[in-house]
């Protein structure tokens, strides 16, 4: 890609100074539309891959997840980082990608988001900014989990989003070690998809 990138301090998310491409931008070398085949083998891809929703009573097996750690891709930016494919796609081109950084104290969680969303706005100002949003997290069954959510959506659909997760005493207990901030940029494809799982993932609760 011949653009000049600019690098965030702590977060290795890569995005050139002039463009309204979701391809354009990067997490840790790795935009949408790329092959996952380019950074691993077919048969690891099929070993380790999951299928969306696996882990929940409500599968779906259309598209499938892969996670890097952060030692695979030599980056101290993401604790992981998750992309998104179509199962059946024999290339396995990524229609979505997220980096994962977890803290201990969620006030350090919504510090950094501030830090990133105050960047992002200086460059995404083509974009239609979603505002901070606060919602519940669904597989949470106490309800107490909350996610809060800025957004950026291109004229395409495509977007890059900041979100910040807020476990609850007993998700943490239970299913996570500390709260997440993540950083995502997906298709106007996927999203549309993964707003659909998640409206029937609630009604199957």
């Amino acid at each position: 890609k011949l653009f000049t990138y600019l690098f965030f301090i702590i977060f290795s998310f890569q995005t050139p100074s002039l463009a309204d491409d979701i391809r354009d931008f990067q997490i840790n070398g790795i935009s949408v539309g790329d092959s996952l085949l380019d950074y691993v083998s077919k048969e690891t891809i099929l070993s380790r891959k999951k299928f969306f929703g696996q882990g929940y009573k409500y599968i779906n097996k259309e598209y499938s997840k892969y996670i890097f750690t952060s030692k695979e891709l030599e980056s101290e930016s993401y604790e992981l980082t998750q992309v998104m494919f179509k199962s059946a796609d024999p290339k396995h081109i990524v229609m979505d990608i997220s980096g994962r950084k977890y803290f201990d104290d969620v006030k350090n969680c919504y510090k950094k988001q501030k830090e990133i969303e105050s960047e992002f706005d200086s460059f995404f100002k083509n974009t239609k900014k979603i505002p901070r949003r606060i919602t519940t997290y669904s597989g949470d069954k106490t309800g107490k989990s909350k996610v809060t959510r800025i957004a950026y959506r291109f004229n395409d659909g495509s977007r890059v989003g900041i979100q910040c997760y807020k476990w609850s005493k007993e998700e943490l207990k239970e299913n996570r070690n500390k709260h997440r901030l993540s950083i995502l940029i997906g298709t106007s494809e996927y999203i549309a998809w993964n707003v659909a799982w998640w409206k029937k993932f609630r009604e199957t609760k």
